[in-house]
């Protein structure tokens, strides 16, 4: 799986493509105007389209600024009060495992929305592979490049997974976690912006809100309809072949009461300076290593966001043949869907998607 903290994204891998993805304009009675929000948050970028009436801009803004606060101050890795923070630091022993430490609400749901894509995904989402990612070269602990191939041999991998796995850790319904090794420690920035974006989108409809389209970080969700134009928001996905500064769209999405969330591995690499090899920033938390992969980007469509960002997540760990088998499942029995941009062996683009999809 991919690591990292709350930080905005060398390698984006969704356009902000609802301003460039636009209908023309026709006539409607609706009172609602389209209004337009945007900011930093979560080291990322926000922007908010949606129709409204009469509610307050300011006051909206700032409900989001409160939102992202307490976000921060739960889970993010970057604040060395934020309760993770403390958390991963916890090692107290009690008996023969380590004492139980309380969680707030939004820690305790993102537990849970975590566990679900674990297994969802077979084990290839665990927020739990942070030291091997550093490790790696990834994460925010970065090693010499040139030196991590003939480093980090069978060895070091497999004495950084005796303390790493998501299946060690065990919520208790009193909302309190417990950790089977001192060392084990959590790292949920693969779900948060999604989770963000759920956030934010319960916080609309509860004022009234119910026709608009969010972006945070490059994760979506779209609810109603553009009442200007009577149609679905649409959105992109980037094509994998262009470059940071010559972006463009290789998919066009409509999204209607549905979440879209994408990760890519095209362009956060580096290659050995002996062998030649290329090693990507998605981690195999079964193997431990990082690996060569012909799968460019996964998005993943669902309900809810913030599991279609951990579950996209997942997936781009996944060897393709089992992606594929775990996609086809997850649309089967979960209102799952994914999009998967890949090369094929004669380095052609391809496209593998759920049947679902009729884009």
């Amino acid at each position: 799986m991919v690591g990292g903290k709350f930080k905005k994204s060398l390698f984006g891998i969704l356009v902000l493509s609802f301003f460039f993805i636009s209908c023309k304009k026709s006539d409607y009675s609706n009172k609602a105007v389209l209004k337009h929000l945007k900011g930093n948050a979560l080291g990322t970028t926000y922007s908010i389209l949606y129709f409204d009436e009469n509610s307050s801009e300011v006051a909206l803004q700032s409900s989001i600024v409160s939102i992202m606060d307490k976000l921060n101050a739960s889970v993010s890795t970057y604040h060395s009060g934020s309760l993770i923070s403390k958390f991963n630091a916890y090692s107290k022993l009690e008996t023969k495992q380590i004492a139980s430490f309380q969680l707030d609400t939004l820690f305790t749901e993102i537990f849970k929305i975590s566990k679900k894509a674990h297994q969802l995904t077979q084990g290839y989402f665990d927020p739990t592979i942070g030291p091997l990612v550093n490790a790696w070269g990834f994460g925010p602990q970065k090693n010499t490049a040139g030196n991590i191939y003939n480093v980090l041999k069978d060895k070091t991998i497999d004495s950084l997974k005796a303390f790493l796995g998501f299946d060690k850790l065990k919520l208790l319904p009193t909302h309190k976690l417990v950790k089977s090794h001192p060392n084990l420690k959590l790292d949920f920035n693969a779900v948060a912006k999604g989770y963000s974006v759920d956030l934010v989108a319960k916080h609309l409809e509860t004022i009234g809100i119910t026709n608009y389209l969010i972006e945070i970080g490059g994760e979506l969700r779209g609810k109603g309809i553009r009442l200007d134009t009577q149609k679905p928001w649409r959105v992109g996905i980037d094509d994998p072949t262009k470059s940071l500064e010559d972006r463009g769209i290789y998919q066009v999405v409509p999204l209607k009461d549905q979440s879209m969330a994408t990760s890519g591995n095209y362009r956060k690499f580096w290659k050995d300076p002996v062998t030649g090899e290329k090693r990507v920033h998605v981690i195999d938390p079964k193997t431990g290593n990082s690996r060569a992969s012909n799968v460019l980007s996964v998005s993943v469509i669902a309900a809810n966001c913030a599991l279609a960002d951990a579950v996209a997540t997942g997936l781009l760990a996944a060897p393709f043949e089992e992606l594929k088998l775990i996609a086809t499942s997850l649309s089967t029995s979960s209102q799952i869907d994914v999009f998967v941009i890949y090369l094929n062996t004669k380095h052609e683009i391809k496209v593998f998607k759920t049947s679902k999809l009729l884009f």
